[in-house]
């Protein structure tokens, strides 16, 4: 992979990972607090080529659940700064309603300089999965095709590369059962580290080294995901 010593702390980098990890972080009630938070803010993006709309977590709209989603955070992740890399507000996550599945992609962001570190992804919707697959990617955050008119374009945030393609071929059964919104050429060399099954009151944690997309979706779903990188101590 040619883009893999992009981040100039890539031991650091690799120092702070784990395992992904899903824990139980809210009630229903609280979900239901999310959502309506989600409801009353400004519409920030609407990609009508995939079907998504985002929204930015804008803080000082609502000081209380800025506490909120805080104090929760705290409880899961230390040192940690949010990573504000898709806004140019100022932004505590992304809130994303997908009617499409997410395809394959890696949230690395694009400051060589900065130590990535942790994402959760927080469900608003029990429908569909995410999945998330080996081997890691240290370049910058990307979206991976083997087609060639978006590799001629790459346009948008995030890099378009082919660069993560490998030898071994993808697990067929596994394909066919959740990813078959997906070219199978384009799973080349990758292995299944995770799939999560989305359930209300949960958050997945997982490194934004690890290259993730949805599961074929059969009906939208909403969630908020929020980035974090860490400081030199």
């Amino acid at each position: 992979m040619k883009q893999q010593n992009f981040f100039q702390n890539i031991d650091l980098i690799k120092s702070n990972e784990s395992d992904p990890q899903v824990i139980n972080l809210f009630s229903l009630e609280e979900i239901k607090d999310i959502l309506k938070f989600y409801n009353d803010l400004p519409l920030s993006t609407f990609n009508e080529k995939q079907k998504i709309k985002k929204k930015h977590w804008i803080l000082g709209l609502n000081r209380k659940m800025d506490d909120f989603i805080i104090s929760k955070i705290n409880k899961v992740i230390s040192n940690w700064k949010v990573d504000n890399m898709y806004s140019k507000e100022e932004a505590f996550g992304i809130f994303h309603e997908s009617f499409n599945p997410i395809k394959l992609h890696v949230d690395t962001g694009k400051d060589k300089n900065k130590i990535i570190y942790k994402q959760i992804l927080i469900p608003l919707t029990d429908t569909g999965d995410t999945i998330l697959f080996e081997p890691r990617w240290y370049g910058p955050s990307s979206t991976f095709t083997i087609e060639k008119d978006e590799l001629r374009k790459n346009t948008g945030y995030n890099l378009r590369t082919n660069d993560h393609i490998g030898k071994l071929d993808f697990d067929k059964k596994f394909y066919k059962k959740y990813l078959n919104h997906e070219n199978y050429n384009n799973l080349k060399g990758l292995k299944v580290k995770k799939i999560y099954e989305w359930k209300l009151g949960e958050a997945l944690i997982f490194d934004r080294t690890f290259i993730h997309c949805a599961s074929d979706l059969k009906k939208p779903k909403t969630g908020l995901t929020i980035f974090f990188y860490r400081e030199k101590n």
